[in-house]
């Protein structure tokens, strides 16, 4: 696998916190990928809500895998990625897999 899309919550919480919490998970993947695509150097930081996710999900469609971070089950956003990669088959790894 040369690419992987983070999965992780992102709305309603600190731009500041967000940012440096998937950059921690970009640079630990960048180990094993040779792209890691982080979501939060795609969207600005004003854009709404679903202008974001079109650009994540197009985002995430040109990736070969999605990494799901575990507090992606309080993320609706991360919820609908999640959703889409399995039906399309996308593999999947979890928080603490790699």
């Amino acid at each position: 696998m040369n690419s992987v899309y983070i999965i992780g919550k992102v709305s309603g919480l600190d731009r500041e916190y967000v940012e440096k919490k998937f950059a921690n998970v970009e640079e630990h993947l960048a180990k094993h990928f040779k792209t890691v695509v982080n979501p939060t150097k795609l969207v600005p930081a004003d854009t709404d809500w679903e202008t974001a996710m079109k650009m994540c999900i197009k985002g995430m469609l040109d990736c070969d895998a999605v990494y799901v971070m575990n507090d992606v089950s309080s993320s609706i956003g991360g919820l609908l990625e999640l959703h889409i990669a399995r039906a399309l088959k996308i593999p999947l790894y979890l928080e603490g897999d790699v």
